[in-house]
């Protein structure tokens, strides 16, 4: 059961990862002038076990 909660860790942190870059990509991409500076915030995704049961 550990091994799939670290799947599913590592899977939400690689997501995290591509929808960050695909969000800074895609602001880079287009700018308006005159335009505020656009901020992009992206949530902290944590996933904790507790101690396998023997």
């Amino acid at each position: 059961m550990d091994m799939f909660y670290r799947g599913v860790e590592t899977s939400l942190i690689a997501l995290t990862l591509a929808l960050g870059l695909g969000a800074a990509t895609l602001s880079g991409l287009h700018t308006r002038a005159a335009a505020p500076a656009e901020t992009i915030m992206l949530p902290m995704i944590s996933v904790t076990a507790g101690e396998p049961a023997e």
